[in-house]
């Protein structure tokens, strides 16, 4: 199956195997070279999917092989050729394909006989044809449904020849276990024309068993098989006899099974046995050894057990950009899969050079483009691949699995490892889309999982914040104190009063809400200063169920991003250029009806428009600057998720300068921003208004300059008013005069 996949393994590097095969892995471990097995059914066939495996093998040169050269005559009992490439296997009525894909048991059942007396047995009814029996044989000579002669620990078997190509005999349903089937497929690619037999053994899904040479006992049968037919690996020696097994004279010991029984697991979780222990696995949003915990997940932990489900990847199939940050436990496991439609071109194998280091955060950006990759691991040496074939393009089918695989046993052989990951995962970022781990019943996109833990669990229980401040999870190993307005710090102890507003990513103003002021026309104003190229400056909303108008301002890989709802499907104007961090901007962004417009700094007007027909914008919930307390009750066409990170200088809205210092009605770690102003340099109680980096000084009446530092030595008889002057008069009798006047 075609896609990608990462893990991470014993050499402690990063590599991820880009399949033209449509599958993706991301991983780290050892280099190890399997051999792919596709399992599919085949159709109007009444085989089940486990009966019938592809075997796609092909030489060095990518030639496709099939049931006459992949090796000679490799199943057992029948192959049939595929026409695109390759071959599969397939057993006769009575037979179950075992897992090697090319040997069948037969299905035995309590009640029916094991074996077939040689007088009814239809020996030559579409079986291996075998020379005449030696009329020595008596009634215990037994056969299998297919003719075959069924060779018993108990007995002699002289061996004249045998046609290896036509099958084995095979082991009694009892004695027979199951084989690797990836151990099976790489001893026989092994050889190019077939199986390489060493004298005096034959050959079974399991391996080799030598028939050693000896004299027959009186109680054992024998039988003869004439016409000696081996076309490969040699002559059989003949009166070779398979030598009775010794009786067991050891002592029995009484082993306990681990069982699920009596294992309860609470809140819909299911007990499983797991490398012989019995687990609970949880679903997704429970954790704990029985499920006893309820847990909302943002920074996955994973514990070997689990997994995470995210949605089909869209829009993926011809480029793709995944940045993974996560810190390892072990150092073998799968962090990420996906497949799709199999285009059979093989794997594409990228090895990051430098090393993952365990217990700390580690960093791997893989690109694919067309079907050229590349990997990047903390930052290190770039490693580049080509796919093979001419299939540029991965159409995705299956959820995105992180963390490990819903059953690594179907998929081990392709990815390398048969572990699933062990440790935390921080974030996930795939083509500019940040993933959210939680549930997407609630506002997340993880459609379900098994075993996910919070990594963050207990990062706030040995922190005390001040003056009634609360500690949160700022990331998977770290906390932040939440300070109220007017306090802030590392653990909230520091109070100073705000003249310019400075968040710090956590942050958040709430003032009062634009209402219905805004129904017709918008227009805001802001000055700030980005310290960082994303975040959400500004939001008023409808209400807090995620639905309703809205207005957003905000910061998205430095480009500024002016959004607005009129209930119908959102405008979205973006600027031309990236705004430069640590500098101040100016932003005017403007509604009439559906039509907006926004202007940035001295750049080219941009403009929008909203959906279909409405034409108020109605806000009816707080104004929101910096921030917002829970993106969980932001418009998901806001797409707002993260803080502004800067200063905030001037909000004006519709022509009203909001007062952002004396009006608000909570904050959080709001503090004072670097600027001349908050050292107070306008004296004699002037008032200090910032213009960017600069300063003026608002003078009360009878001073002026600078800084308000000069007194005027008599009253203005002629006034001049310079856009920034008024005079206010108190006097009732100056008052009732105007007053007369209107």
């Amino acid at each position: 199956m075609p896609g990608i996949s990462i893990l991470s393994g014993p050499v402690n590097d990063v590599w991820i195997d880009d399949a033209a095969d449509d599958s993706t892995i991301l991983k780290t471990r050892t280099s190890v070279t399997y051999p792919m097995v596709c399992y599919q059914s085949r159709a109007g066939s009444s085989y089940d999917i486990k009966d019938i495996i592809r075997h796609p093998l092909g030489d060095k040169n990518n030639n496709s092989e099939t049931c006459a050269t992949a090796v000679k005559n490799p199943c057992q009992q029948i192959c049939v050729d595929i026409k695109s490439r390759g071959f599969f296997c397939q057993c006769r009525p009575g037979f179950n394909m075992n897992p090697d894909g090319m040997t069948c048991t037969e299905i035995w059942h309590p009640e029916e006989k094991r074996e077939t007396d040689y007088e009814k047995a239809d020996v030559n009814k579409d079986s291996p044809s075998y020379t005449e029996v030696d009329s020595r044989s008596d009634s215990k000579t037994r056969y299998n449904n297919d003719g075959e002669v069924m060779v018993s620990y108990n007995e002699v078997v002289h061996l004249k020849s045998i046609d290896l190509t036509r099958g084995l005999p095979p082991l009694e349903a009892d004695n027979r276990r199951s084989s690797d089937s990836a151990l099976v497929l790489d001893s026989r690619r092994g050889q190019s024309g077939g199986y390489s037999l060493p004298e005096s053994s034959i050959v079974d899904s399991r391996g080799t068993y030598n028939i050693p040479e000896g004299e027959t006992e009186n109680d054992e049968v024998e039988i003869s098989i004439n016409a000696l037919d081996i076309t490969e690996g040699g002559d059989f020696e003949p009166e070779k006899v398979v030598d009775s097994p010794k009786p067991f004279t050891g002592e029995l010991q009484e082993v306990e099974v681990p069982t699920c029984k009596g294992f309860m697991c609470k809140n819909n979780g299911s007990c499983a046995v797991v490398k012989g222990k019995a687990i609970c696995l949880c679903p997704l949003g429970h954790y704990g050894k029985m499920c006893e915990r309820d847990v909302e997940v943002r920074y996955p932990k994973f514990k070997g057990t689990g997994y995470l489900a995210l949605p089909v990847l869209q829009d993926a199939h011809k480029e793709l950009r995944v940045s993974l940050e996560f810190k390892p436990g072990l150092p073998d496991g799968l962090l990420l899969f996906s497949e799709g439609f199999d285009c059979g071109t093989g794997i594409a194998e990228l090895r990051s050079l430098n090393r993952v280091q365990l217990a700390e955060w580690n960093t791997v950006v893989l690109t694919r483009v067309d079907n050229r990759a590349t990997l990047r691991v903390n930052g290190g040496h770039q490693v580049e691949g080509v796919s093979q074939g001419d299939y540029t393009r991965i159409t995705f089918r299956l959820n995105l699995y992180l963390g490990g695989y819903v059953d690594m046993n179907t998929i081990k052989a392709r990815v390398g490892t048969e572990h699933q990951f062990v440790g935390c995962v921080q974030e996930l970022r795939i083509n500019g889309h940040r993933f959210d781990f939680r549930p997407t019943g609630s506002v997340g996109e993880a459609e379900f999982g098994i075993n996910v833990g919070e990594c963050s669990d207990g990062v706030c229980d040995q922190i005390q914040c001040k003056n009634n401040g609360k500690c949160v999870a700022r990331s998977a190993d770290r906390h932040i104190c939440l300070c109220p307005y007017g306090y802030h710090g590392n653990s909230c102890e520091k109070n100073s009063s705000v003249h310019i507003l400075h968040f710090s990513g956590h942050s958040y103003l709430e003032l009062a809400g634009l209402q219905r002021s805004v129904l017709s026309y918008t227009e805001i104003e802001l000055v700030f200063k980005p310290t960082y190229h994303d975040g959400t400056i500004l939001y008023n909303g409808y209400s807090r169920d995620r639905r309703g108008d809205f207005i957003s301002i905000a910061l998205e890989a430095g480009h500024l991003v002016f959004r607005f709802d009129l209930g119908t499907g959102p405008a979205e104007l973006r600027s031309l250029e990236p705004v430069t961090l640590n500098k101040w901007h100016f932003v005017r962004a403007s509604r009439t009806g559906l039509l907006g417009t926004m202007l940035v700094d001295d750049e080219p007007i941009v403009s929008g428009q909203s959906q279909d027909s409405y034409t108020q914008l109605t806000l009816l919930d707080s104004l929101y600057l910096g921030g917002h307390p829970n993106y969980d009750h932001t418009f998901k066409r806001a797409q707002a998720s993260r803080s502004f990170n800067g200063c905030l200088q001037k909000v004006v809205s519709n022509q009203k300068s909001v007062d952002m210092i004396g009006k608000n009605l909570a904050g959080v770690n709001v503090r004072p921003c670097s600027h001349p102003c908050a050292g107070k340099p306008c004296m004699n109680d002037g008032r200090c208004k910032p213009r960017l980096d600069s300063y003026v000084s608002h003078c009360k009446l009878g001073f002026f300059n600078t800084n308000c530092e000069n007194v005027q030595d008599s009253v203005p008889t002629n006034t001049m008013f310079n856009g920034e002057s008024y005079l206010k008069y108190i006097y009732k009798d100056i008052t009732k005069s105007f007053s007369s006047m209107i």
